[in-house]
């Protein structure tokens, strides 16, 4: 008998086509299939093709030729009674509407499917649109309905004996109970999944079992068996050759690691990861900075900023770890450029981030006061503590104005520190009720004075301000750690001692 070229052709390109799916190589896929579609004289094969193509495209989440090809698609199906054809052009539609969270015309279209599938009597797709609709009421917060259609799914795939369909059903429910936060059930059905996989050896939905399994790991906290399972998921998907799915699972895997403590090691895995994205190399930059490698992490933070890919937020994070590294290089007029920058792209984002925008021009105005320019430094303290007195935000007024006193107190603007004091700090400690603590900050103005060369105006503020029903105490002067001359540490210590003393024998 000879051989059919053409009958051939088809064989070859239909197993290439699932090697490129189980691999992820999407895009390869679909070259490939625009290639070939043309050449194919079969009606009937060159609209499965298409099929395959559009479910490629689906894959690679370009909704608009997905759904343009099936459009075209389904009326031919239609039209020569392919039921199943049908469904599964319907179930495509459903996947697309869902992904635009358009759900009622998702539910639409899975019941389209439903009805062609049961016309087919195909239980197979009838499983996977059931497991389809259950997505659906999760995402619409009807739980009820999805458990429902997840379990009806699984008994027509035990009612058939078919173990993959099983599998994936046992995978579809731990999904559902996962994203309902029960993770303990929803560990118990990848478990089950996990079995059948490795009995059919069905090794791409194993690689996601794996990684689910992971990911409730990392949520019980128990980041050594996410490790070792996530590890699992990323070995099966190289074997497959699938680059997405490999680094989906190395990321679970390096965070696993930094939660456990193992920098090192997640550090090790990270760099493992294929064109990283903005996000992973944020989290590397920062586990570099955790091991003080500050020079390596800069230069990952830069990367992000060149990613023709990166967002908003990734750019934004990127500026305030490298405005920290200078100001930790004490490289001041680099952090004070960066600042402006980040205060740029902030202003740009939408939604703003009030917080953000306020905390920046703290750090942006206390730049300006490191390198001797008041007014914008005044200014930018300012704007800052109007707007978090605003929002009753406590702790970051206290934290900037202590950070300002602290660099005047270091350059010897001694009366620039009393006024932050007085006009920025102390109105919040107030609010605390801490009686003693608004004793100890009191303390801290007078001494200022004493420093400043004027002690009897220390001792009448004192006398005039602090809180006579709280015991006397060996109050201490906190700024004074933030002083990194030694010899002027030791003067100003000297002082305070001093003060403290001449206090006392006035009490």
């Amino acid at each position: 008998m000879g051989i059919n070229p053409l009958s051939n052709k088809m064989t070859i390109n239909n197993e290439r086509i699932k090697i490129l799916t189980r691999q992820g190589r999407f895009h390869d896929l679909i070259n490939m299939l625009e290639e070939e579609i043309p050449k194919v004289e079969s009606q009937n094969k060159k609209l499965h093709l298409e099929y395959q193509l559009a479910e490629a495209y689906y894959s690679i989440r370009d909704s608009k030729n997905a759904k343009k090809i099936v459009e075209r698609l389904l009326p031919k199906f239609q039209k020569l009674g392919n039921h199943s054809m049908v469904g599964d052009s319907e179930n495509i539609l459903g996947k697309i509407y869902r992904l635009h969270q358009r759900y009622s015309d998702a539910l639409v279209h899975y019941q389209n499917a439903e009805k062609a599938f049961k016309l087919a009597k195909n239980n197979e797709g009838l499983s996977k649109i059931y497991h389809n609709l259950g997505n659906v009421y999760i995402f619409l917060e009807r739980f009820k309905e999805a458990q429902k259609f997840h379990f009806k799914a699984l008994e027509i795939a035990q009612l058939e004996g078919k173990q993959e369909a099983i599998g994936s059903s046992h995978l579809n429910i731990g999904s559902m109970y996962y994203q309902n936060g029960e993770v303990d059930l929803a560990m118990s059905h990848f478990e089950k999944a996990r079995d059948v996989f490795k009995e059919i050896q069905d090794i791409t939905n194993l690689a996601a079992t794996y990684h689910n399994l992971a990911e409730s790991y990392f949520l019980r906290r128990e980041y050594i068996s996410a490790q070792k399972n996530s590890s699992k998921a990323a070995s099966l998907y190289e074997k497959l050759q699938n680059v997405l799915g490999q680094n989906i699972a190395l990321t679970t895997q390096a965070r696993s690691a930094k939660a456990a403590g193992s920098i090192d090691k997640a550090i090790d895995t990270y760099n493992q990861i294929e064109n990283p994205t903005d996000g992973i190399l944020l989290e590397l930059g920062e586990c570099y900075l955790n091991q003080n490698q500050a020079d390596i992490a800069k230069k990952t933070f830069e990367r992000i900023l060149e990613l023709p890919t990166r967002n908003s937020l990734s750019i934004g994070y990127s500026l305030d770890n490298l405005a920290r590294i200078a100001i930790n290089k004490e490289e001041f007029e680099e952090a004070r450029k960066i600042y402006t920058q980040l205060l740029e792209v902030l202003f740009s984002m939408k939604p703003q981030d009030p917080d953000s925008i306020a905390s920046t021009q703290g750090n942006l105005g206390y730049m300006h006061l490191k390198m001797g320019a008041l007014k914008p430094a005044w200014e930018y303290l300012i704007i800052a503590s109007d707007y978090f007195k605003k929002r009753k935000n406590w702790d970051e007024l206290i934290t900037l104005g202590s950070n300002y006193r602290n660099e005047l107190v270091a350059t010897k603007d001694y009366q620039g520190a009393i006024t932050v004091s007085r006009e920025f700090i102390l109105p919040v400690v107030r609010k605390s009720k801490d009686k003693m603590q608004e004793n100890q900050y009191h303390y801290e103005v007078a001494l200022l004075y004493h420093l400043k060369g004027e002690t009897e105006e220390g001792f009448n503020y004192w006398k005039k301000k602090y809180n006579r029903k709280i015991a006397f105490q060996k109050y201490s002067a906190p700024f004074l750690a933030s002083v990194l001359d030694e010899s002027n540490k030791k003067e100003l210590e000297k002082q305070h001692l001093r003060f403290l003393k001449q206090l006392l024998n006035r009490k």
